[in-house]
This record gives structure tokens, sequence and C-alpha cells, in this order.
């Protein structure tokens, strides 16, 4: 019974004692003519020049076409809406900017100029980021954000929301004006007095754009979540060809690729 007891004790110690002899430990053994890899000293290289991180006079990226990308998601949940008869409408996000293109204009995708050109006029006078916080919306995200406006500028690339980071809104507005002082056409802005805004301040305007302050309280969505106060900006004249920007639910509607 003793030995039975032993035995295990036994084995182990047997199989140490293999494992010892299994194991060698040979020397590292250079050769006199062997040499150590150097490195060399590293060398700084400016970032390339890419087109998308073309900077401007300030230290932020410039502002382009693909701030504008729709930012629509399939992860955003179904919206049910309770309309004025009492039925429920439930409105689906689109898939975003991994699923369509912006809007096209003779076959390429397309945003109004100006207002590349404002927003980067302000980040670059303002020394702050311009955060885009809604560009070009396809039909279904535009719906799904405001489906009580079937008619937003936002689908053909003509309206933009945005804030400055850490930079006063009423200095945002007057560097929106200051943008037209040299242009006689357009230096004069008037302020928008119709009652059915949905924002408490009265909004300007001039010949090529209308544009409004949203305080912290007003103008949220799934879109502008965020609790700054924020600027919508639309163009209403294109002065590039001295035509009124109106929006076609059928233009808007086929003039965008779906991926």
């Amino acid at each position: 019974m003793i030995w039975l007891f032993l035995l295990p004790f036994l084995l182990s110690s047997c199989k140490a004692d293999d494992r010892e002899m299994l194991t060698k430990a040979e020397p590292i053994v250079r050769k006199s003519n062997n040499k150590e890899y150097l490195l060399k000293e590293p060398v700084i290289r400016p970032s390339p020049n890419y087109p998308w991180t073309k900077k401007g006079p300030s230290k932020y990226t410039k502002i382009t076409k693909e701030h504008f990308r729709c930012k629509g998601s399939f992860t955003n949940p179904v919206r049910t809406v309770v309309q004025k008869s009492g039925s429920l409408e439930r409105y689906f996000d689109c898939g975003g900017m991994d699923r369509h293109s912006l809007y096209l204009k003779e076959g390429q995708e397309f945003i109004y100029p100006v207002l590349i050109n404002l927003l980067n006029y302000v980040q670059e006078v303002s020394e702050h980021k311009v955060i885009v916080t809604s560009g070009y919306r396809c039909p279904d995200h535009s719906i799904y954000v405001e489906p009580s406006n079937r008619s937003s500028k936002h689908m053909v690339g003509a309206a933009v929301t945005f804030y400055v980071q850490d930079y006063e809104i009423q200095k945002v507005v007057n560097l929106i004006q200051k943008y037209y002082v040299q242009d006689k056409k357009l230096c004069h802005f008037e302020r928008y007095t119709k009652e059915d805004t949905d924002c408490s301040i009265q909004p300007w305007m001039n010949k090529e754009i209308y544009f409004k302050v949203y305080k912290e309280n007003e103008g949220r969505n799934c879109d502008n979540s965020h609790p700054f106060s924020y600027i919508s900006l639309q163009v209403r004249h294109d002065m590039s060809c001295d035509k009124k920007v109106v929006y076609s639910w059928e233009e808007a509607f086929r003039s965008y690729l779906r991926k």
C-alpha cells in the first residue's frame, strides 16, 4: 500500500529528470567578421500635399465637398411620426455616404461653390474650426430628419448647417456678411420678417444666400443633436448662371447614384 501511495511521486520525479536531460543550452557564437547592423538617422519628410488635406492660411483642413457627405445611417432607428389625422407614418434612414453619392450635376458630384467658399472664409478669418453638421441629404435621409419638409435644398447640394468651435455665433453672422462687403450687388442684407420661421432670431438674406441662427434649444434633429448654436445656410440664387435655385423632388430623386 505504501508503494502505491508513493508511485505517482516517483513517476513525476522521473519525468522531471527526463526533461532536464533533454534540455540543452547552446552558447551564442559570432564569427570574427560579423558586423552589427547600424540604423541610419531618421529623415523627417513633410506630409504629402493631398487635395483633401490642402490647408489655407488657417491651421485647419480646408473645407471641400467631402465634408458635405450625407450623414444618414442604417443604424438609426425607425422613426414614427403621428400625423394630424392620427395615423402613424414610419420613416427609415438611408445607408449614408457608403451607399450613395452626392447630388449630381452634369454627371459630376456637386455642391454649390458659394457654400464651400464661404465656410473656408469663416474658418480662415476666425481661425477656429468649422464643423459641418449637415450638408447634402439624399431624399430618404432628408425626410427622416425633417418629415414635414419635403422641399429641402439639402437634397440638391444647396444648403448646409454648421457651427464654429469656441466662437461666438454673432461673430459668425458678422463674418458671413463681411464676405460680401466688396460686392456691390450682394453686400446688402435684409431681414426675413415672415412669422413662419422655426427660430427666434430673424433670418438674414441677400440675393445669393439666406441664413438663420438656431439657438441651443432650437432646430434640434438627428444631424444637429449637439448642444451648440448653429447656422443654417442655403443658396437662393445661382450667380454663375443668373438663375434662381429652385427645388424639384423629381430632380433630387433621380440626381444621385445608389451603390
